[in-house]
């Protein structure tokens, strides 16, 4: 699992805020919720557009700089958000406790074995209540061929420079190559992400008792055809 070091505070400013926002919007759609969890949250920018609405939000993330920067800025605004520091891949999270845990930006493909999406899964179906939502993104083998293959971009933004590089390691893994330059130094840090079938992240859904209740396609320019990234909204069975 990744753990942004310098990186943090510059890939705060990577990630325009309408993303978080529109993301907020189509969990609302689905109902009102009561204790909120979001998994890998960055520098909780989610967090702090749920509060807005909702009384209980936590964020949950690996990255010890990436929460330094959420609570920085959620004590300056007294959000009342709670900040766990933890790895997805051996989550510990309260059972029975939460009536949505959302997991955004293709968080899950940083997750290097198969075994451990099983357990996230598993752990995130306990730890949701009767009827409770599980909300999360995943890319698809069109994005690794297609979309990022060999994708470059550069561009200055107000006190820094990045260059971001993506290459297809092998068919289900991609590497990010990520240098920001700014006036006081340069960092560079890279990242891997597995790509995981549609039907394989399905099965372990069933077997734990989470019901896909909406299955949403996002289309790159490149192709109208093949999706890009899959947004699932999965719903808690109820205990016998």
């Amino acid at each position: 699992m990744i753990s942004y070091q310098n990186f943090a505070y510059y890939y705060n400013k990577l990630i325009p805020h309408d993303f978080y926002q529109d993301y907020a919007n189509k969990i609302n759609d689905y109902g009102n919720y009561n204790n909120i969890l979001d998994l890998a949250c960055g520098s909780g920018t989610l967090c702090f557009i749920l509060k807005n609405d909702y009384n209980y939000v936590s964020g949950l993330d690996l990255s010890q700089e990436m929460l330094m920067i959420a609570q920085d800025y959620n004590q300056e605004n007294k959000k009342g958000v709670q900040f766990i520091n933890q790895d997805l891949n051996f989550l510990n999270i309260t059972k029975n406790s939460y009536d949505l845990i959302t997991c955004t930006l293709d968080s899950l493909n940083y997750i290097e074995q198969e075994k451990s999406i099983m357990e996230i899964i598993k752990s995130v179906s306990n730890s949701l209540m009767d009827n409770g939502l599980f909300c999360f993104d995943i890319l698809t083998d069109f994005y690794v061929d297609n979309v990022v293959n060999d994708y470059y971009q550069c561009e200055e933004l107000d006190d820094f420079e990045y260059v971001w590089k993506v290459k297809k390691v092998d068919n289900k893994i991609i590497k990010h190559d990520l240098t920001i330059l700014s006036d006081d130094n340069s960092y560079h840090e890279e990242h891997l992400q597995f790509i995981y079938d549609e039907s394989l992240i399905e099965n372990y859904l069933n077997k734990y008792d989470l019901i896909i209740k909406d299955k949403e396609y996002e289309y790159n320019e490149l192709n109208d055809e093949k999706p890009s990234r899959v947004y699932y909204v999965c719903q808690r069975r109820e205990r016998k």
